[in-house]
């Protein structure tokens, strides 16, 4: 037994499976302490015991190189294992069939040669099919990555128009208050104009509303709201203004046109005046994010 597990096929193939082959006396310490996990009912034996510990397979006398070797390839298939060989001196002595099987060992050789062929082809054919399986995953991501970008590009795109579009009507609505405002300006300048002259009070009316600001708030369904505060109240009194025309969650955020600024938490506590939203200004609403 020991000169058929020492073959140079078998050794080989316990070498490409990564096992481990243990050689254990009969009358050993280490070989009574197998016997008590797995029962053994004669010697020598082959045992092929899993890393599960779980017995795979075992090989009693009469031993033979092509059943030694199909069994030894049939326990290792999978995860790699541990060999347990039981051999007691007297019966190796005693069995003389071992030797001529061993001695017939060169008849099996082409057959086992055969066999170790074919793993191979049947290793190369497994290698190939994770290569084209591998292949196939990594072009079918190529085409979600592609999907996904042209998406992206769409949306960057619609969400261009919508902005122009918005952009264009508030250029155009500015220009139609321009000139009401100026309209309406010219004629209070002519309904006021004899009272100005005849008044005598040194504080005229633009020096009186130097301390306010007069803000007109553009809301995005496109409606209208003007409020007057103090030029020293900071920024986030504003916003507190505007909240409640909102849902709670909406995040707002506030632009003013010409100059065009955006107005950040950096901006919440300084004042009208600094900001220059003083005597007037016109800010735009914009929603960041709302949920309802």
């Amino acid at each position: 037994l020991l000169k058929l597990m020492e073959d140079e096929k078998i050794v080989d193939l316990l070498n490409d499976k990564r096992a481990i082959a243990l050689k254990l006396n009969w009358n050993s310490e280490s070989a009574k302490q197998f016997a008590a996990l797995y029962p053994v009912n004669s010697v020598p034996a082959v045992f092929f015991v899993g890393y599960d510990g779980k017995l795979r397979d075992t090989i009693t006398s009469p031993f033979d190189i092509v059943d030694l070797f199909e069994k030894t390839s049939n326990a290792l298939a999978g995860n790699a294992v541990s060999v347990a060989n039981f051999e007691m001196t007297e019966t190796k002595k005693a069995n003389g069939r071992s030797a001529d099987i061993h001695g017939n060992k060169t008849c099996s050789s082409n057959l086992i040669t055969k066999k170790m062929n074919r793993g191979k082809i049947d290793k190369e054919n497994l290698l190939k099919d994770a290569v084209a399986n591998e292949n196939e995953e990594d072009e079918k991501s190529f085409e979600e990555k592609a999907k996904a970008v042209q998406n992206l590009r769409e949306e960057i795109r619609r969400k261009r128009l919508e902005e122009e579009k918005l952009r264009e009507k508030l250029l155009a609505q500015i220009k139609a208050d321009r000139i009401e405002g100026q309209i309406r300006s010219n004629r209070n300048a002519e309904m006021t104009k004899p009272e100005a002259q005849i008044s005598s009070d040194p504080i005229s009316s633009s020096e009186m509303n130097r301390d306010l600001a007069r803000i007109q708030f553009r809301f995005p369904d496109g409606r209208r709201q003007f409020a007057t505060f103090n030029r020293n109240d900071p920024l986030h009194v504003l916003f507190d203004y505007i909240k409640p025309f909102f849902p709670d969650d909406c995040q707002l955020k506030l632009i003013e046109l010409y100059p065009r600024r955006h107005f950040t938490d950096v901006d919440y506590e300084k004042s009208l005046e600094s900001l220059d939203l003083v005597p007037s200004a016109v800010l735009l609403i914009v929603r960041t994010v709302c949920i309802y």
